[in-house]
């Protein structure tokens, strides 16, 4: 198995309360990974230590069998790691287009900082208008990101993530407020680009049918503790889940 990011013993602690409690998994290469658990889990604060945002109390986090524990996010971003937010985080005064090319100027700027002219050369226009495709954002490409729904504020989010070439994607509820017409469209579309150039995924999700439909294996987490991983089929009949989701077996 190619073990592309390692968490050992990870601890998180904030005073006397463990938000992450040592949790250890192994996601390989090109695996889309579900993280799942009820509210205060300890989902998204293991986000933020996988993404360099906050230092673990204690643990060890590797990918591709290099420490990164603690190397801050710029330099993972710099290694292929990029993730979206609970909240989007786009330019809402700014069209659509413009939050694209500014996230390809980003990612390109930054492999060419060397060689002004080589970046010049790029067609970022062309490359900006062929991720607006990808991601069914065309139509709204003259159109300022703030006046975007909801859903499409998140899949623009993903549009800008996915602009940076990533090697590991973290999405954080890419769902989350969605209606099932917009859900059922956004998981069509990672999907679409998965299977067009998979890559290593990591989400958290609470809906159950999306993690159903897009997980290859799924991590549950319950009071900051790793409680069981398997496949859907797994999760869906262990008992242990069912109390920690619903108070009792199911």
């Amino acid at each position: 198995m190619n073990r592309h990011l390692v968490c050992h013993n990870l601890v998180k602690a904030f005073g006397g309360f463990r938000a992450v409690n040592d949790v250890s998994l192994v996601v390989p290469k090109d695996e889309i990974r579900a993280i799942i658990g009820p509210n205060g889990a300890g989902k998204s604060t293991l986000f933020n230590l996988l993404t360099g945002f906050f230092p673990p109390t204690s643990g060890r986090i590797l990918y591709k069998d290099k420490d990164i524990t603690h190397e801050p996010a710029y330099r993972r971003v710099k290694r292929g790691f990029s993730r979206s937010f609970q909240t989007p985080k786009i330019f809402p005064e700014l069209s659509v287009r413009q939050n694209v090319y500014l996230a390809l100027q980003a990612y390109y700027s930054r492999s060419f900082e060397w060689n002004i002219f080589k970046f010049r050369s790029l067609d970022l226009p062309g490359k900006t208008e062929d991720l607006l495709r990808m991601f069914d954002l065309a139509r709204h490409g003259d159109q300022i990101a703030g006046s975007l729904s909801h859903g499409d504020q998140r899949i623009l989010e993903i549009c800008m993530v996915m602009a940076l070439e990533p090697a590991v994607l973290l999405l954080d509820e890419p769902t989350s407020g969605m209606s099932e017409v917009e859900t059922n469209r956004t998981i069509d579309l990672l999907m679409k680009t998965y299977e067009e150039d998979p890559i290593t995924m990591v989400i958290i999700e609470h809906d159950m049918r999306v993690v159903r439909r897009i997980s290859h294996h799924i991590t549950v987490l319950h009071q900051g503790a790793l409680i069981a991983e398997g496949t859907y089929a797994d999760i869906e009949a262990d008992d242990t889940v069912q109390k920690a989701y619903f108070g009792e077996v199911r």
